[in-house]
């Protein structure tokens, strides 16, 4: 018996144990939390929540657990359901890299959960598109601390900056290169190689000069952003003036420089455009009146062309100061008119064009001609002359100019001391005048003269070589027998009279 009592007891213990194991057991939930999005910049709005903890035990939410960034953005009561409710935050100003968030309840059977966020560089442009050469400021944070760090577009190392204590650098600036239309990659890299990209957008544009001008004018045109290696079209006002041999291909880089001639047309604000086929700038060119010459250079009886464009109406044209000139403009405003260069003086000279509301001028040099020497004919080399001679000399001639002459008489063959000077002689000749009497001096002192032709556009020869002549005296001794002869002629004439007047006396 007792043997069976303890085998229904085993029996019924087995039997209780199978009864239990049959029995579902009630789950012991564990305690979860979940943060969204794991990872973000600096100013990411982040999301915490949690479940499975002990319900109504109070709870706080740390972030930056166990690092000097630590700090509470958290607290509340855990849900009769064991829930925590959302809660969101924003990261704070830190370096970058891995931080725990830390969720603890309070209580006989509080619970803590870790979970990891991870804060990555970020970097912010002032502005997202714009043309090559325009300098942007660059922002950034979740880098390093204290750390230095370079700027590149694209693979170009173009800007630096250094982060502060909590990984941030403020404007940065970075000048954007040549580069092709579309985006491009700007890039921040420390020195731990921490980085963080954003894009900027190339566009097109360009650049005229000069900015206005007359018709004719050489205007270059350089351009930027475009379209890599494509042919570009320049257009003024819609009308092409890119020729064959100045056309231009945008280079790898969407760059292009070539100059056109800026067509006729009245005064007036035009737009210049540049086209690659796809993308087109456009910049703005003022017309303004203007005027050329040709030839620049020249001599009196040159003809000058004067032309002109931007005009209005009649035209005047004056050479210095003097009506040279007059004409009508075309409907194009365009004019040319024609003259020849008066009588003026070597150098320059202003000529004028004006329709009364635009003036222009442009300069003309005159050149100097050497006028041919005037030979000396007479009195001849050595020879003696009366007080008042006559000087010849051979004549010079000018087409369309008047020449006259200068004269000089010295009394020394250097013309240091010169006794007369005469200027503005009309003729080839001259004859020493009562008042200008030149004194007898004979062979031991004789007088050199010389001549120079002058136009009446200040053209000069040279000097003629100078010729000498003396004057003698009055008396001579080849006239002492006539005056001999003239003098006993007296004493007669006197004899005979005083003798018939003795006669008549004496009856």
């Amino acid at each position: 018996m007792q043997g069976n009592r303890i085998f229904y007891a085993l029996a019924a213990a087995l039997l209780i144990s199978q009864l239990l194991i049959l029995i579902p057991a009630t789950p012991v939930l564990a305690a979860s939390v979940n943060v969204l999005p794991p990872s973000g910049p600096v100013d990411e709005t982040v999301t915490i929540t949690g479940s499975g903890f002990t319900a109504n035990n109070p709870y706080t939410i740390i972030f930056g657990y166990g690092t000097s960034f630590e700090i509470s953005v958290g607290r509340g009561v855990v849900s009769d359901s064991g829930q925590i409710p959302p809660t969101s935050f924003k990261i704070p100003p830190i370096p970058g890299g891995a931080y725990t968030i830390r969720v603890e309840s309070f209580g006989e059977s509080g619970e803590h959960v870790s979970r990891t966020f991870l804060v990555v560089p970020d970097i912010e442009l002032d502005q997202s598109y714009g043309s090559a050469g325009k300098q942007i400021t660059v922002d950034g944070s979740g880098f390093a601390s204290g750390k230095n760090l370079i700027l590149f577009f694209e693979d170009e190392a173009l800007g630096s900056a250094r982060t502060d204590e909590s990984g941030r650098f403020y404007d940065a600036t970075l000048t954007i290169p040549e580069s092709t239309r579309g985006d491009h990659v700007i890039r921040a890299t420390d020195e731990l190689n921490n980085y963080a990209t954003d894009s900027f957008s190339t566009r097109e544009l360009i650049t005229i000069s000069p900015n206005a001008g007359a018709p004719g004018t050489d205007l270059a045109v350089s351009g930027t952003g475009f379209k890599a290696n494509r042919p570009v079209t320049i257009t003024f006002n819609g009308d092409i003036v890119s020729t064959p041999s100045t056309a231009s291909t945008s280079n790898d880089k969407g760059s292009f420089t070539t100059t056109v001639i800026v067509p006729l047309r009245s005064n007036g604000d035009y737009e210049v455009e540049a086209s690659d086929g796809a993308n087109k700038a456009k910049a703005s060119f003022t017309v303004v009146a203007g005027i050329s010459l040709t030839p620049t250079v020249g001599t009196t009886g040159t003809e000058l062309t004067v032309t002109g464009s931007g005009f209005s109406g009649q035209v005047t044209v004056k050479y210095d100061g003097e009506v040279a000139a007059t004409t009508m403009t075309e409907a194009t405003g365009d004019f040319s008119v024609s003259f020849d260069a008066p009588p003026s003086t070597p150098g320059s000279h202003i000529i004028i064009a004006t329709d009364g509301i635009n003036t222009k001028t442009v300069t003309f040099t005159m050149q100097a001609r050497i006028l041919p020497v005037p030979v000396p004919l007479s009195p001849p080399t050595d020879t003696s002359t009366k007080p008042r001679p006559r000087l010849d000399w051979t004549d010079i001639e000018e087409p369309e100019l008047k020449v006259t002459y200068s004269l000089q008489i010295a009394s020394d063959q250097d013309f240091n001391s010169v006794i007369l000077e005469k200027e503005g002689l009309a003729e080839s000749e001259y004859t020493v005048t009562e008042d200008e009497e030149l004194k007898p001096g004979g062979k031991s002192a004789p007088y050199y003269w010389r001549v120079k032709a002058v136009d009446d556009a200040a053209n000069e020869s040279a000097w003629s070589s100078p010729q000498s002549f003396n004057v003698g005296s009055t008396f001579s001794w080849g006239n002492l027998g006539l005056y001999l002869l003239i003098g006993l002629g007296v004493i007669l004439v006197g004899l005979i009279s005083f003798i018939l007047g003795r006669r008549t006396s004496y009856r």
